[in-house]
């Protein structure tokens, strides 16, 4: 019974049954406020009922209320009791000294209460000390503290089992481990507690070692340690990264049978194993907890984020999302924190910006912690904009985010936007610190302002940290790069301990400006100051020796590099490279670049060695370099430029002009040019055609000031050109107008005309002598650049070829005996007079039959590297496996006739291009001949080639591309094919390959394009595609593949093009595509998929082409839809999809849908409910056959201006046929055929502007070779008619099985263009009209089955082009004409007109009655379009399957009563079945058997 509340007064017991009674709902569970209100209304009969005669009990009641309070953490309440107690007890001081001591709010009032405590006159117990102690560690007051462990010591409390553990507790919350590790030492007797206690203490302040040594003293002395203990070591070890020791630790979790791990163990053993990046072994951990809670599925993501692995942590954080349904695992904001901070090195687009919206789904976008690693992603990601908005919407801002927008803007180059957000961040009232300043002093050191940097440097010295090694550091960088070296030094001799940072950038420093003394002598103080140097410091070196041409002092530094072990990188090299081609060392320069690893891939190098080629006038190394420039980039207008410099300097003017034409054709639009000027404190920014300027008119004064001073010089270069000229002095030759700027800069030019002019004025006989010395120079220059003669070798060799051409033809005229200069030849280029380049490619060389020998006479071409002889149709043998051909680079001969073996070219040391594509080579492909040279592309394409691909192309070992599409390949695809670590493209289309496809696809790493598509491949596709991350096209269809998608396609992040169709894939659509957002091709039709479409799909917003078609998929057409914009087409024929009005609506939102195919899918949808779609303005290709649609043509067709193909044939509409449907200018394709449509034709379907004046399919949809559009074929073959783009449609009008009626309109007769008119099976009649004889194109014209009359206009056999016509079953009569193409239509054409006759064959009247074993089959043929026979054939069928599954059901029931029944019956039917069973697992035994021992005998024998 619950007490009366309803009394005044209550006696002790009745108040202590209600204490009683509070604290049970208390423990209960029942609301804390609900028991607070108890609480308190017992306080307030405890204060009415108490007497001054009765302390006892008073006091004795007052300590449980006093508890009830401390538990409710009711701290006022309490100490109002506490004030109001007549005689407290030290029980009554603890319990609320213990509930000060647990809220850190009220720490402070425990102090106080402890001296109330000691001043009345009772003695502080230990729990007293302990909550003391307890509240001097939440406040962090050492001090404190110090004085409660001195008291503890006065009262003799140290020697308790509780006060030495407080004592420990409350040292390590204030920071003191020494003292900690002191009580530790001091205490007589240990339990678990202090043990743990001290531990934890030691590993949280770094500690390890000492922690582990009182781990093991712990052992040793018997004592066994707990979860907590092992929690706290193991945490230790993931701090200090000691695997080693963590795994002992380890050992012993799974060691001691007597230890049940828990939560807090288990998460502390993932935290181990992931703090160390050993992700492996914690991810087996992580899967054998039961249940992971929340800091499980932290620790997991912050591990795969501490070693980089963002597509892990994305994954974890997928997998926490699903189970987040438990309320202990909802992602909080450490957990968001840690998969953004892992996800920052992935595209903001695949990782960081999904994130971020989960952030904003969680509500924890206000969150700092969370906020801080969003801007660090979008930096990483060099999406500053972004990073801005986040920062401009959050309404808390910490140091910590002002640090990041300044350090993430100066490390992407943005460095007065930095300092901008530098100076808000001090406006804002936020301090400072050593990053944020030295971020700051960054970036005035990329822009080069000295004067902000110096004020940054003010603000260093204001905020203290001028001894920071981080800002001195950023000090002394930012005045080496302004050029200030002297701010820069005596900023480095006040750092008192200077690191390498500091030593590099003043090295650097004074290495960039010039004196390379004091940077070597810097060097050697750095040395003796036992500081290694690394590679930023040779780099300082070596360029310091390039300004300088130090060439020995750098390959000493190049060679101590090397001896410390430090691998050059880059800059390593192009110091080097600059300081040996300035010195003139070029064959130096080229072999050290050739031990470079960069030889390949950084042209800059070549750049470098090319312009010291034109100041040496080395051609042959010049030419080299550009070549491969030119071949990594072949657009590239500096290396031109240089080029033509080179050939400048020599002279060879010819080439210059050569070089210039292509130049002209390589020009790009150039960025604008920017500059600026800082003047009086204000910063002057200008562009190229810049109006904006307030100054603008005065910059142009100024401009026309110089231009008039460089007319000025140009007119004393003229004159001093004349003075050349004077006194009989010639220096033009007829091939060269007169120019002396290839060896003379303008400005030397000019200066020198000035100079020139002057003495001529003065002293005339001084500068005749200076005019005729540069005449004569002028002269040598100009002359010694005559054209290249030809080598006579290569002159032989290449005259024998043309002596094999009976006839010399258009593509070789200049060839010949009488030109001895065979370097002025068409399509031959030379290089010192060898010949080195023969391009005869598309010259019509098939024109020229081949006499002897004639392509052997080129391999005698002993400096040929280019050959291009494709697309000429030369036939017989290609004469390569001999010697010939020896320098060949570069093999075109693709696109001709060439028969035989393939070439291999043994004596070609350099192939790295062979191209025979589209020729007849047949035989085996002999591979390990063709890696014996370093080939890099090889193209055997549409030819003859049969037997299995062969082994040995692992011996290519830089082979990037490998096509052997369209030839007769078998096999399977061997093994070492896998092993070419280069390959970057794969296509073996169109062949016979058979196998399946191995996993070891996932080692060609580095594939863009693999193409395996028309084959016989059989199994399931490996899923390796995860570490294909370079994929960017991938066709495997048209094989016989099995099983489901590959998921790993959702990491290859550069993928465009997928195409799975025309194979036996199942499943559901599971790839993840919110990765592949440049995926622009889809194809997985004619598959078995099933399921809905993925709504991941609709993420890939760059996405073209969609088609999947003809599988299982149901469902209807997700929302998200509207989101592919650049959706162009999209096939979803042969589903099950529904509700059609719901997905036309949806997608009248894509702006770029031009074909859409929807046949065979939403069955029974009402056109009525489509009435409010308004967008398609672009849909040229509509296609809604087969849906069973109702109701008539919709309206909102004709708003589809580009409407060029409409297909709604096989449905159920009915109605008339709007006449707008004739005036969509675009449409030339309608088929409304298999409907219920009656009335007229329309009179716009005669006026069709697509049909009559111009050409109706010159559209311009194309999907590649995915199927626009299938039309079915009427032929036996069955197969239906694709069309990829619109140019290949027949214009068509077919409007067949309607109930059309009405004339056939003569001004059909004006529609040109039309191809196909198909009006068979309607209610037709009158004559057909002559005019349809002016239908110059039609190509089908069928009039069957319909009431027409009269006779067949003879004007119709003009139609040369008609291939069919048929007129069966009307009622026309007269004579068939005769001539044209009606001579080729049979009697079938004509049947079921009794009254017209042939005059072919006269002897019979109404030769063309109707035949009724004609007419049924001919309406069969007809796709049974006559609705009464289609009908009956369904009732037939149906009775037929209605008999067939009765009598099945009947034998079945028999044989089961029979055998239910009949005992022996029963017995005999099972001894029957197994002996069937046990002969025939005989028989397979044996044979198989039989056939193991042949094939032994076969591989052995």
């Amino acid at each position: 019974m619950p007490p009366d509340w309803s009394r005044s007064r209550l006696g002790p017991c009745s108040l202590e049954e209600a204490l009683a009674a509070a604290a049970a709902l208390l423990r209960s569970g029942s609301p804390r406020r609900a028991v607070l209100r108890r609480a308190r209304a017992i306080h307030a009969l405890f204060v009415v009922s108490s007497t001054p005669s009765s302390p006892t009990p008073t006091t004795f009641l007052a300590n449980q209320l006093l508890s009830l309070y401390a538990h409710l953490s009711a701290i006022p309440d309490a100490l109002a009791l506490l004030r109001s107690t007549p005689r407290p007890s030290v029980v009554s001081y603890n319990t609320v000294l213990s509930a000060l001591s647990r809220a850190p709010r009220h720490a402070p009032e425990g102090f106080r209460l402890f001296r109330r405590l000691h001043a009345s006159g009772l003695r502080p117990t230990a729990p007293s000390l302990c909550a003391l102690l307890r509240a001097a560690g939440e406040l962090h007051d050492r001090r404190a503290g110090a004085a409660a462990h001195s008291q503890a010591a006065t009262l003799g409390f140290l020697a308790s089992d509780i006060v030495p553990t407080a004592l420990l507790q409350m040292y390590s919350q204030c920071g003191a481990p020494g003292d900690a590790n002191q009580v530790f030492d001091e205490m007589a007797t240990r339990d678990g507690v202090a043990w743990n206690c001290v531990m934890h203490c030691n590993v949280r302040y770094g500690y390890l070692d000492r922690a582990l040594g009182q781990f093991c003293r712990m052992v040793r002395g018997g004592l066994p340690p707990t979860e907590s203990t092992l929690s706290s070591v193991l945490s230790g070890c993931g701090r200090a990264g000691d695997r080693r020791r963590g795994r002992v630790l380890h050992g012993w979790v799974v060691k001691l049978e007597e230890l049940d791990p828990d939560m807090p163990l288990q998460n502390a053993l993932l935290d181990m194993y992931s703090s160390c990046g050993d992700l492996e072994t914690a991810l087996c951990v992580f899967e054998r907890i039961e249940t992971p809670d929340l800091v499980s599925w932290n620790t997991l993501i912050a591990g795969f984020s501490g070693v980089g692995n963002g597509f892990s942590a994305m994954h974890a954080f997928v997998q926490l999302k699903a189970v987040q349904f438990d309320e202990r695992v909802v992602p909080d904001e450490y957990t968001l924190a840690a998969v953004v901070s892992a996800c920052a090195t992935l595209p903001a687009m695949f990782g960081g910006k999904p994130l971020h919206a989960e952030v904003i789904k969680a509500g924890l976008e206000s969150s700092v912690f969370v906020g801080n690693t969003l801007l660090n992603m979008y930096f990483t990601n060099e999406e500053p904009g972004s990073a801005r908005i986040l920062f401009d919407s959050l309404t808390q801002k910490d140091v910590i985010m002002w640090t990041e927008m300044v350090a993430g803007h100066s490390s992407l180059g943005e460095g007065e936007l930095a300092l901008r957000y530098f100076v808000s961040m001090l406006q804002e009232g936020y301090s400072v610190d050593s990053f944020s300043l030295s971020s700051a002093l960054n970036s005035t050191a990329e822009l080069a302002g000295l004067k902000q940097g110096e004020m940054l440097h003010a603000q260093v010295v204001k905020s203290g940290y001028e001894g920071n090694i981080c800002a001195s550091g950023s000090l002394v960088d930012m005045y080496a790069k302004n050029g200030a070296l002297p701010g820069a030094y005596l900023v480095f001799c006040n750092i008192q301990k200077p690191d390498l940072k500091c030593w590099n950038s003043l090295i650097g420093g004074y290495g960039n400006h010039g004196n390379s003394e004091m940077a070597f002598k810097l060097f050697g103080e750095m040395i003796r100051d036992g500081l290694q140097p690394d590679h930023v410091t040779y780099i300082s070196l070596l360029s310091a020796c390039s300004h300088c041409g130090l060439v020995e002092k750098g390959k000493f530094y190049w060679f101590c590099m090397m001896t410390d072990g430090i691998m050059p990188g880059f800059k390593h090299y192009t110091s080097m490279v600059s300081l040996l081609s300035r010195a003139g060392l070029l064959d130096e320069a080229v072999d050290l670049m050739m031990k470079s690893p960069f030889t390949k891939k950084c042209p800059e190098l070549w750049r470098i060695l090319l312009s010291s080629c034109i100041t040496f006038r080395n051609l042959s190394i010049g030419v080299h370099a550009a070549e491969q420039v030119l071949e990594q980039d072949p657009d590239d207008i500096s290396t031109h430029i240089l080029l033509s410099n080179l050939y400048a300097s020599l002279g060879k003017w010819d080439v210059v002009a050569e070089i210039r034409k292509k130049m002209r054709g390589l020009m790009v639009e150039k960025e604008p040019g920017l500059s600026w000027v800082e003047m009086k404190n204000v910063v002057h920014v200008f562009s190229a055609d810049d109006e904006c300027h307030s100054q603008i008119d005065d910059c142009h004064r100024e401009l026309l000031r110089l231009k008039g001073n460089m007319e000025l010089l140009d007119t004393c270069e003229n004159e001093f050109m004349s003075i050349l000229t004077k006194d009989g002095i010639r220096i033009q030759t007829p091939e060269q107008p007169v120019s002396i700027k290839p060896f003379i800069s303008c400005k030397e030019m000019s200066l020198l005309s000035q100079f020139c002019l002057c003495l001529q004025r003065k002293a005339g006989s001084c500068c005749r002598c200076i005019r005729i010395l540069l005449a004569f120079v002028f002269v040598l220059h100009v002359h010694g650049g005559h054209s290249q003669t030809c080598d006579p070798t290569d002159l032989a060799a290449l005259l024998a070829f043309s002596d094999g051409l009976d006839r010399m033809g258009a593509g070789l005229v200049g060839w010949g005996p009488n030109d001895t200069s065979c370097c002025s030849w068409t399509g031959i280029s030379c290089d010192l007079g060898r010949v080195v380049e023969l391009d005869l490619s598309n010259r019509s060389l098939s024109r020229n039959s081949l006499r002897g020998e004639a392509l052997a006479q080129l391999g005698r071409l002993a400096n040929l590297r280019v050959l291009d002889l494709s697309a000429n149709g030369l036939s017989g043998p290609f004469p390569a496996s001999g010697g010939g051909f020896p320098a060949i680079e570069v093999v075109n001969i693709s696109s001709n006739g060439f028969t035989g073996p393939h070439p291999v070219f043994p004596g070609a040391r350099n192939l790295t291009v062979l191209d025979i594509t589209e020729n007849a080579f047949s035989g085996d492909i002999n591979a390990t001949a063709l890696c014996s040279s370093p080939v890099k592309i090889l193209r055997f394409s549409a030819n003859a080639f049969s037997g299995d691909v062969p082994a040995g192309f692992s011996q290519c070992k830089v082979l990037n591309e490998l096509s052997l599409d369209s030839n007769g390949l078998t096999g399977s695809l061997p093994n070492d094919l896998y092993t070419i670590p280069e390959l970057r493209w794969l296509s073996i289309q169109e062949n016979q390959l058979s196998g399946s496809l191995d996993e070891a696809l996932g080692n060609l790493s580095e594939l863009t394009q693999i193409d395996l598509s028309n084959n016989m491949f059989t199994g399931t596709i490996p899923d390796v595609f995860g570490k294909l991350m370079s994929l960017e096209f991938l066709n495997l269809g048209s094989n016989q593949l099995n099983g489901t998608l590959p998921l790993s396609l959702s990491y290859c992040l550069m993928l465009r093009v997928v195409s799975l169709r025309n194979n036996s894939m199942s499943g559901e659509i599971a790839i993840d595509f919110s990765l592949l957002t440049k995926l622009n091709t889809f194809d997985a039709g004619v598959n078995r998929l099933h399921g809905a479409i993925p709504p991941g799909l609709t993420l890939c917003t760059q996405l073209r082409m969609l088609n999947l078609g003809r599988n299982k998929l149901q469902g209807e057409l997700p929302e998200s839809f509207k989101n592919l914009t650049s959706l162009s087409y999209l096939s979803l024929a042969g589903n099950g999809f529904t509700n059609l009005s719901s997905a036309l609506q949806v997608l009248q939102h894509l702006p770029n849908l031009t074909s859409l195919v929807l046949t065979s899918n939403f069955h029974g949808g009402e056109t009525t409910l489509m009435d409010g779609i308004e967008g398609f303005k672009r849909m040229q290709v509509l296609v809604l056959a087969n849906c069973a649609l109702l109701g008539t043509i919709p309206r909102w067709l004709q708003s589809l201006k580009s409407l060029s193909v409409l297909d709604i044939s096989w449905n159920n509409l009915h109605g008339e046929i709007p006449p707008w449907l004739g005036n969509l200018d675009s449409l030339f394709y309608i088929d409304l055929s298999n409907n219920s449509f009656s009335g007229e034709l329309p009179a716009s379907f005669t006026q069709m502007k697509s049909l009559i004046s111009s050409n109706g399919s010159s559209g311009q949809a194309s999907t590649g070779d995915l199927q626009l559009f299938i039309k079915k074929n009427s032929t036996s073959t069955g197969k239906g008619l694709q069309y990829n783009q619109l140019s290949s449609f027949p214009s068509s009008l077919i409007l067949s099985n309607n109930k059309l009626v009405g004339p056939i309109l003569p001004a059909f007769g004006h529609l040109v263009k039309l191809h196909v008119l198909d009006l068979g099976f309607n209610n037709f009649s009158g004559p057909i009209p002559d005019e349809l004889s002016n239908m110059s194109s039609l190509e089908i014209l069928d009039l069957a089955h319909n009431d027409l009359s009269g006779s067949i206009p003879s004007s119709l056999t003009k139609l040369n082009f008609l291939s069919k016509f048929d007129v069966s079953y009307n009622n026309l009569s007269g004579d068939v004409p005769t001539g044209g193409q009606f001579s080729t239509f049979t009697s079938e054409d004509f049947v079921g007109n009794p009254a017209l006759h042939s005059s072919r064959n006269s002897s019979s009247t109404g030769e063309f009655a109707g035949n009724p074993a004609l007419c049924l089959s001919r309406s069969q043929s007809c796709y049974k379009r006559v609705v009464t026979t289609e009908v009956s054939y369904e009732t037939r069928f149906a009775f037929g399957l209605l008999t067939m599954e009765s009598g099945f059901a009947f034998g079945l029931l028999t044989v089961w009563n029979v055998l239910f029944f009949a005992s022996s019956w029963r017995a005999a039917y099972f001894q029957m079945v197994d002996s069937f069973f046990d002969r025939l697992y005989v028989i397979t035994v044996v044979n198989l058997n039989r056939l193991r021992r042949k094939w032994e005998h076969k591989d052995h024998p």
